[in-house]
């Protein structure tokens, strides 16, 4: 596919991606970052685990619906149809979006419960939503 072949609803859509995608990583590495140097916010006890896992189970519950419930509801592109034609039907793109934010969102909360207690359990689920953020891009969606 070359650069001539997509128009600004295709470009903008891997834009808008790639700034989720680079948000959730960004806010990810802040967050261990700070962990590292300061500690957690938390003082380590029994509670804290209990916010660790709650955070995590969060985060992964709604990229496991992101990822069973709303994945399959956007349309397949047609061997047919162009890139710019299926980004701009609206239908795909909405959808997409919606994955997208929902998976952004669940790395956050994952990403916020490593930065109260420093436990690796949300640390792991922020790796797992930020992993699958990154597999449905748009090219995996659009099937390129």
């Amino acid at each position: 596919m070359s650069r001539t072949d997509l128009d600004d609803v295709t470009r903008g859509v891997r834009v808008l991606h790639l700034v989720l995608l680079g948000g959730g990583v960004l806010i990810a590495l802040t967050f261990v970052i700070m962990v590292k140097l300061r500690g957690p916010i938390l003082e380590p006890d029994s509670g804290s685990q209990v916010i660790a896992f709650s955070f995590a189970g969060i985060g992964l519950t709604a990229v496991a619906f992101a990822v069973l419930l709303l994945r399959p509801r956007i349309p397949e592109r047609a061997a047919s149809e162009a890139l710019r034609d299926y980004w701009g039907a609206g239908t795909a793109r909405q959808r997409s979006l919606m994955l997208w934010i929902i998976c952004e969102n669940a790395g956050i909360i994952a990403a916020l419960g490593y930065l109260l207690t420093g436990h690796f359990a949300a640390l792991a689920a922020m790796g797992i939503v930020l992993m699958a953020l990154a597999w449905f891009g748009p090219a995996r969606i659009a099937g390129e």
